[in-house]
């Protein structure tokens, strides 16, 4: 939530100084910021993996499911459902910008 908050700012920071009033840098700026989010999350996935296994992991990893960065985004395995942080963490970067 932190990291989607503080993507949001920057992003709109820099939307505001170069468009100004225009509507479209302000809508393209909150999809930026929504996809940064997104993004940040999902490529720190396999860092933690690798951190916590080793790097050979992310080829194991790659050759089972090489979607699993997304799925972890999505999904609560602990619960068994859908894990709602991640898409308020879009919903709030795209605010924030």
């Amino acid at each position: 939530m932190a990291h989607a908050l503080v993507n949001g700012a920057i992003v709109g920071c820099l939307v505001g100084l170069v468009g100004h009033r225009s509507n479209g840098a302000h809508i393209g700026g909150a999809v930026i910021a929504a996809l940064g989010a997104f993004f940040g999350f999902t490529d720190a996935v396999p860092l933690i993996i690798a951190e916590s296994q080793s790097p050979s992991a992310i080829g194991n990893m790659m050759e089972a499911d090489p979607f699993i960065p997304t799925k972890a985004w999505w999904n609560n395995e602990i619960d068994c459902g859908v894990d709602w942080f991640s898409p308020l963490g879009l919903l709030l970067a795209a605010a924030a910008a």
